[in-house]
């Protein structure tokens, strides 16, 4: 073998190779990031989709007729904390707070009149129906933030 045809078998082979390998490596490594990036996205989309408000017209507890309030949805298998929903219908409040909701389906109703210093009661789950209220201007949600797991999840939910 001449020394020319030795020189590319032992020096610019291994280089392209090497070369090769590290573009190779940068391919994996930005697909891989792409994919941690919409794992992310997925697990927060899921966690912000198990969290919804909406009002409602419920019948609660032995009642005979039905009363306005929010219905706020935890799908979650653990409580959510620092609940913020911001919307219109109740005179006196442009939100419902509350501080931890369990898993479930919570009835806040919305208070005629400011008792006790609250303009919502606090929630139960112990409603036989309810109706959706979907059409209505003066009835509707808007926005909802919540804590779950240490950090802070907000999301538009606008009808």
């Amino acid at each position: 073998m001449d020394s020319d045809a030795l020189y590319i078998v032992s020096e610019t082979i291994p280089n392209w190779l090497m070369a090769g390998s590290a573009v190779a490596a940068a391919a994996v490594f930005w697909w891989r990031k792409q994919d941690k990036q919409e794992l992310a996205a997925q697990r927060e989309e899921d966690i912000l989709s198990g969290v919804n408000a909406v009002w409602v017209k419920a019948v609660v507890g032995d009642a005979d007729h039905p009363i306005w309030g929010v219905l706020v949805s935890n799908d979650h298998r653990t409580p959510v904390t620092n609940v913020r929903v911001e919307c219109n219908g109740n005179r006196h409040a442009a939100q419902l707070l509350h501080p931890k909701l369990q898993p479930g389906q919570h009835f806040f109703e919305s208070l005629a009149q400011f008792e006790r210093g609250r303009s919502w009661a606090l929630p139960t789950t112990n409603f036989a129906s309810q109706d959706f209220i979907t059409a209505s201007h003066k009835h509707d949600t808007k926005k909802i933030s919540f804590r779950l797991g240490g950090k802070d999840y907000s999301k538009d939910i606008s009808q």
